[in-house]
């Protein structure tokens, strides 16, 4: 997946469908929407079923090109991707066809769109709150003078949005994306998750190769495919890594009595859902896996307890949910660690915006969520 990801990302750059596609975006909103684009691009895809890793190599060459334009740090990029496609489309905004959405239904009987107002409430928020930080953090960057500065693998000249002359039809540079996406919304009924994203990224770079064979056989299709693959080594390295660290510190004996202490919390089943899906998803560094520790041991049992208390199980499937993004997103999960490798950049760069962005954001976003269930709102 890592491999034919970044060779998706690869030709879409060297092509030009990615430079295309993004003097497109800005002739209709603007230069100064750069980051609304990708927030906006990376929500769409992820409320598409598409993935996270799809999504950070699809939008990646996009993203340079608008970053470029407007002259606006690279080091926003992964919380602006993370933001778009990890927090509010993930875990909030009704239907979404995540796991962190759909792991509840397996166990509380509901359905994807449970509690439908608390959800579109606190979507709202965490737009509202993650866009509005990442335009602040722009201004304080560009007051700094800190603007947009390419990585040693980002290719100066496809960056460029001055020259567009020979470069393909933005209608024809779209094809490869879609065809990824609708191969993914087709199979991923009958196909295991990977095997389906493996199956769309695949039909994505013939697609690509295909519609813009004039504008990559002087490049060398060959050549370029090799450097995409060669880029994808040190973030598909670097995640196995940390998924190996994330097994080990789940095998240890210390782990069991920390997830025992964070579900044997006496508050309210709303409260004590927030606080325990946060602290075994923190630990294991994942959304889903966090949550799903939490439905094996406590599910059953909090959910009598919020039945008991005249609330509903579609309130506490969306709390649960959202609990499951706060804590998920700290520096050892795998999802953040491929983001920023890939971009080219390090922790010290670019994690404080993913922090509060994915996490800060959608813990006040929690908090509000737990205030109105409460209150009966679901």
């Amino acid at each position: 997946m890592f491999a034919l990801g970044a060779i998706f990302g690869k030709l879409m750059g060297e092509s030009g469908a990615a430079k295309a596609v993004a003097i497109r975006l800005v002739s209709l909103l603007g230069r100064d929407k750069a980051i609304l684009i990708i927030v906006l691009a990376a929500a769409v895809l992820s409320y598409g079923g598409v993935s996270l890793f799809v999504c950070v190599f699809a939008l990646y060459p996009i993203g340079m090109v608008l970053f470029k334009e407007a002259n606006i740090s690279k080091r926003l990029f992964p919380a602006c991707m993370l933001f778009g496609c990890a927090t509010f489309t993930m875990v909030a905004t009704p239907g979404t066809p995540s796991v962190s959405n759909v792991i509840p239904t397996t166990y509380l009987g509901t359905t994807v769109y449970a509690a439908p107002v608390l959800g579109i409430i606190t979507t709202v928020v965490m737009f509202a709150l993650g866009y509005g930080y990442l335009l602040w953090a722009n201004r304080r960057l560009q007051l700094a003078g800190e603007g947009f500065v390419p990585g040693a693998n980002d290719d100066l000249d496809s960056l460029s949005i001055e020259g567009d002359d020979g470069m393909p039809n933005w209608l024809v540079s779209l094809i490869p994306l879609v065809v990824v996406i609708g191969v993914i919304f087709v199979t991923r009924n009958f196909l295991p998750s990977n095997n389906a994203i493996n199956l769309a990224l695949t039909a994505g770079v013939l697609a690509n190769v295909a519609l813009m064979w004039p504008h990559l056989k002087e490049k060398g299709v060959i050549n370029v495919i090799n450097q995409g693959a060669a880029s994808s080594i040190q973030a598909l390295v670097t995640t196995a890594v940390i998924v190996g660290f994330g097994g080990v510190v789940k095998s240890a004996a210390g782990f069991q009595s920390i997830v025992a202490f964070a579900l044997s919390l006496n508050l309210s089943p709303f409260i004590s859902t927030a606080v325990a899906v946060n602290i075994v998803a923190g630990i294991t560094a994942s959304s889903s896996g966090g949550l799903t520790v939490f439905m094996e041991t406590l599910g059953q049992q909090l959910l009598a307890k919020v039945q008991a208390a005249g609330f509903s199980a579609q309130a506490f499937h969306r709390i649960a949910s959202i609990a499951s993004s706060g804590l998920d997103s700290l520096p050892h999960s795998g999802a953040t660690v491929t983001c920023i490798v890939y971009s080219g950049l390090k922790h010290k760069e670019a994690y404080p915006f993913v922090f509060v962005t994915n996490c800060v954001v959608t813990i006040i976003a929690l908090v509000i969520a737990v205030i109105l269930a409460m209150m009966g709102l679901c």
